[in-house]
């Protein structure tokens, strides 16, 4: 099991941008005489002169998941990573409202413009929307959505037949709502943050706007005021500056979840276009996708079509990800089961949306988060997030970070797409373009067979030099056609893969460079590009113990994007254990200066020194960046979590050679506390047990599980610890 572990690393290493998703729900090997893909992609035909990039979706709440202000950095610093291009982002509008205050005095605020700007709701979604934004991303602001029951009383409109007791409902208050909008709008900008697009609730043509029967008009209704109030306010200026970036806040006419051969999306485009596209209202549109039942051929029609019958119609696909394949363990279907199965389809749609004459794509969902009431949502799983809430452990991302956050990152934000066509059936591809930076997204299948990739860009290219990043998907370890494991442990950081090597373009434009088999382990992604490699730091160890006022080493070991052997440490947020509620704020020098000490050794050594007096359950967080001159858009930096008194423990549930889940438990040094047989009801695949007929045969410390089992912690404990949970099948007489 070590050596598939480490194989998994190599591969995110070497790992740059994906696309990937051939809808199978076996893993095929071809076997193809010709050894040699040709890429042809045509300048002279763009698709989409503004393609924004790849985003994604982030709902939030308050801290939850032991989430804290300490950890909330090492969001900063991945998202810093990764820079999607735009970030979804839900306001609910009973944030703005004092829960306090009686309904009468709810309303008259709400109605007056008296809003409450110290919610932990609102602080969290300020908080993370920097995040997004000093990271490089742009903020589409998500309003409306649900509001609470106890809101719902003077909110919701009356006499109407609403779901969840009114907390779906559209504002009775038009107004008032478009004065909100702008509100929350301006205050983000006080707070440095620029709100660059704006759509309403979600997917209207599902329950999440409740409304009167043709509530197609309503929601125009709804639209326009608020597009009318926004200007008033001088933010409808759309006029792009140097960077193709619009001044002025972009709306979405409406939020969609369809495909073009449903006649009812058909037609709320069609109404939404005549009644607010075509007035000047609102600017495009955005639909989702998901593709549970679909494969890529299927997909890549339905997309085409809707392009095609809307031409003169910004579309955008602001939620999208894959099919699960089928289940070997339960035999549930994909559309049943979400056990340890593979995205399909996921990165062929991102190509396809490009190739289709798409305006931007936001895949579903970004970093784990929990939206308590009145959502109740969990966002946390690894199936669907790049990783989860830093606070749950820093070891392991999803397979989306090695895939999609490769995309998000060097895809150039809003630019060009070129008609691209490939000449065989196990690649595909697309081609965006900005000024000087060109990249080629490569999809392709396992082969057992090297092969010559080709890409013809054209003399515009020639003598251009592109830098290669290749990943795979997780491995189909017990070959028996299906992906494994949706997490992937991580070196401590190393999140994003290194550029491989480099090629230069001839004097025809073309590049060529040769695809090994064993690059093609089970379904693999390639970039050419000539943008500039991200800059990555390594950690030895990015989570740590120190009991108070011990010490403990913080050590570099290793940067991809830049040559560099000095490093500047620096104590940069502290979350106590004490507070009950968090800040969304960093720490002020005086605390932090409070904290510890840091003593700077050898070359890319550093000693954290704790103050006495911390408590158990504290966290640091300490940044540590090179000390070289570094391009800003390239710069980057890596944060090692510092815990008080506390360790953390991986349980790891093997299932199998190669089926897999864990969790971990943070525990306090020097306690001993009895290991129980894990209950099925937290984990991800608990069919897998009923289906198998296993049973729980107890904790390693190996995942060969030799030696005696463990059934307890150890007082002597004081670093992260892994143990790995035996399931077997019942002996049998």
């Amino acid at each position: 099991m070590q050596k598939i572990f480490s194989k998994r690393i190599l591969m995110s290493v070497v790992a740059f941008f994906g696309c990937i998703a051939i809808a199978v729900t076996a893993l095929a090997v071809p076997s193809i005489a010709d050894s040699t893909r040709t890429i042809t992609v045509d300048t002279n035909t763009v698709l989409n002169d503004d393609y924004h990039g790849l985003g994604d979706n982030l709902w939030v709440g308050p801290y939850a998941y032991g989430m804290n202000d300490a950890y909330q950095t090492v969001n900063d610093q991945r998202t810093n990573t990764v820079k999607p291009a735009f970030m979804r982002m839900m306001f609910l509008p009973n944030w703005l409202v004092d829960a306090e205050l009686t309904p009468e005095e709810q309303e008259y605020n709400w109605t007056n413009g008296i809003y409450t700007w110290d919610s932990e709701e609102f602080k969290s979604f300020l908080r993370n929307a920097q995040t997004i934004y000093n990271g490089g991303g742009e903020i589409l602001l998500n309003m409306g959505g649900r509001i609470t029951v106890e809101m719902a009383e003077w909110y919701a409109i009356e006499d109407v037949s609403l779901t969840e007791g009114g907390t779906r409902s559209a504002p009775k208050d038009i107004d008032a709502f478009a004065r909100a909008t702008v509100a929350i709008i301006n205050k983000l900008k006080e707070n440095g943050v620029e709100v660059n697009y704006l759509c309403f609730h979600n997917e209207v043509n599902g329950g999440n706007f409740e409304a009167f029967h043709d509530k197609r008009a309503y929601w125009a209704e709804v639209v326009k005021r608020t597009s009318i109030e926004l200007d008033k306010a001088g933010l409808r200026d759309l006029e792009k500056n140097q960077a193709g970036v619009r001044d002025g806040v972009y709306i979405f006419a409406t939020e969609l979840a369809g495909w073009a051969d449903e006649t009812p999306i058909r037609d709320f485009i069609s109404f939404c276009d005549e009644h607010l596209i075509k007035k000047g209202y609102a600017d495009g549109i955005s639909n989702h996708q998901y593709q549970h039942a679909k494969g890529r051929e299927t997909v890549l029609e339905l997309s085409y079509k809707l392009k095609e019958l809307f031409p003169d119609i910004d579309l955008f696909i602001n939620e999208f990800n894959g099919k699960y394949t089928d289940d070997p363990y339960t035999g549930q279907s994909g559309n049943e089961s979400r056990s340890g199965g593979y995205l399909e389809n996921t990165f062929s749609n991102l190509l396809t949306h490009a190739n289709a004459g798409y305006s931007g794509s936001a895949s579903w969902f970004y970093y784990g988060t929990l939206i308590a009431h009145p959502m109740n949502v969990g966002q946390s799983s690894l199936n669907i997030c790049y990783w989860e809430a830093p606070s749950e452990g820093l070891e392991r991302v999803s397979m989306h970070f090695t895939e999609k956050a490769l995309a998000a990152r060097y895809i150039p934000k809003h630019s060009a797409t070129y008609k691209t066509d490939v000449d065989a059936e196990d690649i595909y591809a697309a081609t965006y373009a900005k000024d000087d930076d060109c990249t080629v997204l490569v999809e392709f299948d396992k082969c057992d067979t090297d092969r010559t990739i080709k890409v013809e860009l054209g003399s515009k290219y020639a003598g251009k030099t592109f830098g290669i990043h290749i990943t795979n998907t997780v491995e189909d370890i017990d070959q028996n056609g299906y992906i494994d494991d949706v997490n992937i442990p991580v070196e401590n950081g190393d999140l994003l893969a290194a550029r491989r090597e480099t090629v230069t373009a001839d004097q025809n434009g073309t590049l060529t460079w040769t695809l090994k088999s064993e690059d093609s382990y089970v379904n693999g992604f390639m970039a050419f590009t000539t943008m500039a490699e991200q800059i990555q730091v390594v950690l030895e160890d990015a989570e740590l113990s120190v009991m108070p006022g011990g010490s403990v080493d913080i050590s570099v070991k290793d940067i991809f994007g830049i040559d560099c052997d000095e490093f500047n440490f620096e104590i940069y947020d502290y979350s106590s254990a004490a507070d009950e509620e968090e800040d969304y704020a960093f720490a002020s020098d005086a605390t932090l200066a409070s904290v510890g000490t840091l003593d700077q050794g050898a070359s890319g050594i550093a000693t954290f020194t704790a103050a006495s007096n911390l408590n158990v359950g504290d966290t640091i967080a300490i940044k540590v960046t090179p000390n070289v001159p570094m391009p800003e858009e390239t710069a980057g930096y890596v944060i090692a979590i510092v815990r008080v008194g506390e360790y953390r423990l991986y349980l790891n549930h093997m299932f199998a050679q190669s089926q897999s889940e864990y969790c971990s438990f943070l525990y306090e040094i020097g306690s001993e506390v009895n290991l129980e047989a894990p209950k099925t009801t937290g984990m991800r695949n608990p069919d897998i047990i009923t289906a198998k007929g296993l049973t729980f045969q107890g904790w390693y410390t190996n995942p060969e599980f030799t030696g005696e089992p463990i059934t307890k912690t150890d007082a002597t404990w004081d670093s992260t610890v892994h143990l790995y949970g035996k399931w077997a099948a019942a002996a049998t007489e």
